[in-house]
């Protein structure tokens, strides 16, 4: 089916999946047929999808949009990611894909009906994963919005694969620590194998 919308209705569909969350982080080992160089670690069993839709950056036709999602420990951990046709659209397709998450927050935000839904982000450098493409626009970020929404995220690439790992938390239920040591855990589980 292919549909004709933004990668950022996909990662507003990832933000607005906070219903389900478990008490306990139960970390595996995940792989994927659509990216067999990337091992990731994730805190939950993961739902898998694909959507196919036009991504900013890319081309104006549309592509498998791959994403891989659970809700554990009061947070949504996904991972999103395509393949682009060519070197050159690698860089521009992380920056789309950093902007999308941007706005998919705002929106997310207006929808409580906040009265302030500008969102703050802070750089925090480069995506530090193993075996990943080098790309200055390889960068992670933290994004915070009104009523504790917060989302820490990591946009690196493999080759022609551009890849958005992100970690949602919605209101303050988990502690500033603990939600740093298990994204830190969630960043350290992704490598590409040689």
């Amino acid at each position: 089916m292919k549909l004709n919308v933004s990668f950022v209705g996909l990662c507003l569909a990832a933000a607005t999946l906070f219903a389900g969350c478990s008490p306990a982080l139960n970390w595996r080992s995940v792989q994927t047929p659509e990216a067999p160089a990337l091992q990731a670690l994730f805190p939950c069993k993961p739902k898998a999808e694909q959507r196919e839709l036009v991504v900013p950056g890319a081309s104006a036709q549309a592509r498998a949009v791959h994403l891989l999602r659970c809700d554990a420990g009061g947070r949504t951990w996904a991972l999103s990611f395509t393949t682009v046709d060519d070197a050159a659209q690698v860089s521009q397709v992380l920056a789309e894909m950093a902007g999308g998450l941007r706005s998919s927050l705002e929106l997310a935000s207006r929808g409580d009906e906040s009265p302030n839904a500008a969102v703050q982000a802070l750089d925090l450098g480069p995506a530090d994963v193993p075996g990943a493409t080098p790309q200055a626009a390889a960068r992670a970020i933290d994004l915070a919005a009104a009523q504790g929404r917060k989302v820490r995220a990591w946009h690196f690439s493999h080759g022609l694969s551009v890849f958005q790992a992100t970690v949602w938390q919605h209101g303050s239920s988990v502690s500033e620590q603990d939600a740093d040591d298990a994204s830190k855990t969630f960043l350290a589980g992704f490598n590409f194998q040689p």
